[in-house]
């Protein structure tokens, strides 16, 4: 069991990372954060945000459908309240998002919807799954948290062991649901992690600290 100033820690570290990322207020400027946007697309598609018809960031999908980037407060002239367009191929999408500094999707669950069709998701059990078939993104180094999607249904044991596959000691998992952060800690007492779901949705995504 950590130690409760380990576990304080850990919480500590979690809510300034979701501050970063849920807090809508934030002046413009260099030190702006980036906002992240993310979603699952064809394999190989090709997916550019735009704002008054200039290009910000483009991304390609991987071979599982996920794609992921950020956008800077100026870059291509946007700021906070401004709209971005997503393109797929080089074709609008339809979709739209109000960038603000350090924002996310405004559906963290299914990101930001661009049309496509995502690749067949990975296995959740046995050896394949557990290796890594069961979350798209980075992995973060060591002491470090970072944003990642699930790829298919699956447990916090399986998710757990897709990290450790990939060289991560998970130290915490954080999920929005309703409005609320849900955390995760390796190692706490039960009633500390009783609210964390048992199990999570396909393109769910999800905070983890390695």
């Amino acid at each position: 069991m950590p130690r409760p100033s380990r576990a304080l820690a850990i919480l500590a570290i979690l809510a300034m990372m979701m501050y970063v990322v849920a807090s809508p207020a934030r002046p413009a400027g260099a030190q702006s954060p980036p906002a992240t946007y993310y979603g699952t697309s064809g394999a190989g598609d090709t997916i550019e945000v735009r704002h008054g018809g200039t290009a910000c960031a483009s991304a390609v999908a991987g071979g599982d459908g996920f794609w992921r980037l950020t956008v800077t407060t100026g870059a291509c002239g946007v700021s906070e309240g401004g709209t971005l367009a997503f393109y797929r191929n080089g074709t609008d999408s339809g979709a739209r998002e109000t960038f603000r500094p350090g924002g996310v999707p405004s559906n963290v669950t299914t990101g930001v919807v661009t049309g496509g069709a995502p690749a067949a998701p990975a296995p959740t059990s046995g050896a394949t799954g557990a290796a890594g078939g069961v979350f798209s993104g980075a992995v973060p180094p060591a002491g470090a948290a970072g944003l990642l999607v699930t790829s298919d249904v699956v447990t916090t044991s399986a998710l757990r062991a897709g990290l450790d596959a990939r060289g991560c000691r998970v130290q915490a998992f954080a999920v929005l649901r309703a409005g609320n952060w849900l955390v995760y800690i390796e190692g706490a007492p039960g009633a500390v992690n009783a609210s964390f779901p048992p199990t999570l949705a396909p393109t769910s995504p999800f905070f983890v600290r390695c």
